[in-house]
């Protein structure tokens, strides 16, 4: 995990009164902050049982994304569509299938003449490996999660209102960003900035 994304843990950790393991951050923190407010409010809950192991599904994705594309831009590390040069985005989709043994869902376009693009649920490396967790499970090994809330507010009683604030505050504090720009849908890397 980035800089970024070790102080949002950090943050939700102290405000909350719990740990979140590094295995758990990587599943959560990159996704959405719908995403996170849903995993925040199962463990505050105790009902948020496992998580997966996700970094070598990703290592594993990100090694077929570098020899498909022939190349490593880290200024671009995360967005594939900049990764798949537009003319050949999809032979390389196609190819990345291949690769990763897998039906990926279809290319989206906009009608127009322009290239088509990857799906949006599907833009990063990080976006498409939880992408692939959600509709291959068994691609990655389930680890257990404790939920154990310690401190002062391990004891308080969370509404989903309260913790929705609270993420967004954390989320805008660790990344800098406005409030107006952490909604449920917004992505962590391509719309916030997580690094």
């Amino acid at each position: 995990m980035g800089i970024d994304a070790l102080d949002l843990a950090f943050r939700l950790e102290k405000r909350f009164g719990i740990t979140i393991s590094r295995d758990e951050g990587i599943a959560v923190l990159f996704d959405t902050p719908g995403t996170i407010h849903r995993y925040l409010v199962a463990k505050l809950a105790g009902e948020y049982q496992r998580t997966p192991k996700i970094e070598p599904l990703l290592v594993q994705v990100s090694g077929a994304v570098n020899r498909i594309s022939g190349r490593w831009k880290l200024t671009s590390q995360w967005d594939l569509n900049k990764r798949f040069a537009p003319a050949t985005r999809p032979a390389n989709w196609r190819a990345l299938e291949q690769a990763l043994g897998i039906s990926l869902p279809p290319l989206e376009s906009s009608g127009d003449e322009a290239p088509p693009k990857v799906p949006r649920k599907c833009e990063s490396l990080i976006s498409l490996t939880n992408w692939i967790v959600e509709h291959y499970p068994e691609r990655v090994e389930w680890l257990p999660v404790g939920c154990e809330r310690t401190g002062k507010m391990g004891s308080h009683h969370w509404t989903k209102e309260e913790i929705w604030d609270i993420l967004c505050d954390c989320i805008c504090d660790a990344l800098g960003v406005k409030p107006k720009e952490v909604t449920p849908d917004a992505r962590m890397i391509e719309d916030l900035g997580i690094g």
